[in-house]
């Protein structure tokens, strides 16, 4: 039997990071064989045991990359959802606490206390304690939300169900909160969003899709419900449903913690392929120009590529026309095959230079084209997609 040298199982640790504890235990067995029976092969042929076990190595890939495999296909497009909640700042991990102050009671948003654990995929010790802590405690808002994120993330859905319901009820009870602008509604809207995914997780469409109701029904204002809701309405094939609750998306929300940037939020969701049996109706064009922002105001709801990209230039000033070269570049590239060229122009446009705000968000724009659908199932995509939502970095 070949014994793996450190580095190897270090890369095999990284390479299943963000699984659930039994998923992570499989995966990592089954990369172990597999990396096993490779290196005793390249043995067999005359090959030394390290630079065997080296090649094998290699021959698996990027350790990233993997990562990005094995989530996607254990989690699917589950995970889009995940990335979503990281970039509006979603509920979990972000929990509502109350302070008694001189000057009154006060709401603010914190990390959660098990972050570093539960970032680490330390789940099961985030659980043990936090039981021990509802124990002792009793009932309370943060143990029912960080229990409920915790049993979610490895995929203990019943379990994780029963908290985030009982995170609903406190909150409804919560009588502090209510003295507060939106404070409850807030808060609770957050919660039946959490309880939503985690019953679509369970396949309760109807059930998740009540919470998602229940949720705009405390608070319409809230971005993740109406994404929810929109898809939703992509699954019965209601396109004028999916429109209005993607539109509402954009809608101002005073209550908004952190003030999200919600026209790039949105842009990255629609340049996924989740909403793609909507991509062809004109309203979703239209849409994409109006979460861009900069351009609602200069365009005709139906204005074509060529008229967006002049637009474009012109905001992206002595930048434009060589950014805009690399977007056309990048069609041709993959009109002929070339994923690597293809690649490599869209990455161009975020590093040849520019530092305006609007980079990022026209890159988002461009990707939310049909002339891109080859390439939303490459793994490079979605890393793309958060390098140009989070362009420029300061």
């Amino acid at each position: 039997m070949v014994r793996l040298t450190p580095e190897t199982e270090r890369f095999l640790r990284k390479a299943v990071v963000g699984l659930p504890l039994r998923k992570r235990r499989e995966a990592r067995d089954e990369l172990r064989t597999h990396l096993e029976d490779a290196i005793e092969h390249r043995i067999a042929l005359g090959a030394e045991q390290a630079a065997a076990e080296q090649d094998a190595v290699v021959a698996l890939g990027d350790v990233e990359t993997l990562n990005r495999e094995l989530l996607r296909a254990h989690f699917g497009r589950k995970l889009l959802f995940q990335v979503v909640l990281q970039i509006v700042g979603g509920y979990l991990h972000q929990l509502p606490r109350v302070s008694l102050r001189r000057s009154g009671l006060k709401i603010w948003k914190y990390t959660s206390k098990y972050h570093r654990q539960s970032s680490e995929g330390r789940h099961d010790e985030v659980i043990a304690r936090l039981e021990g802590e509802l124990e002792s405690r009793g009932p309370s808002l943060d143990i029912h939300q960080e229990l409920g994120s915790a049993y979610n993330a490895i995929g203990e859905y019943e379990l994780a169900l029963t908290h985030l319901q009982a995170e609903v009820e406190l909150l409804k009870e919560n009588s502090e909160l209510r003295q507060f602008r939106g404070g409850q509604d807030v808060w609770l809207a957050g919660a039946y969003c959490n309880l939503a995914g985690v019953l679509k997780s369970l396949g309760k469409e109807v059930e998740a899709e009540e919470a998602v109701r229940a949720g705009l029904a405390t608070n319409d204002k809230n971005f993740l419900l109406h994404y929810q809701q929109a898809e939703f309405c992509l699954r019965r094939n209601d396109l004028d449903g999916t429109v209005h609750h993607l539109a509402a998306c954009l809608q101002e929300d005073p209550d908004n913690v952190g003030k999200l940037d919600q026209g790039k939020a949105l842009l990255h969701i629609l340049c996924t392929d989740r909403f793609d049996k909507a991509r062809r109706d004109p309203r979703f064009s239209a849409l994409v120009q109006r979460a861009h922002g900069e351009l609602a105001s200069e365009l005709d709801p139906m204005a074509g590529d060529g008229e967006v990209e002049a637009v474009l230039q012109d905001s992206l000033a002595g930048d434009g026309k060589k950014s805009l070269a690399n977007i056309q570049q990048a069609k041709r590239s993959l009109k002929q095959g070339d994923l690597d060229g293809t690649f490599d122009h869209l990455e161009s446009f975020l590093s040849d230079g520019l530092t305006v705000s609007t980079a990022g968000k026209s890159l988002l724009l461009f990707l939310c084209a049909s002339d891109f659908d080859p390439l939303r199932n490459d793994p490079r995509f979605d890393r793309l997609l958060l390098r140009a939502h989070h362009h420029p970095q300061h």
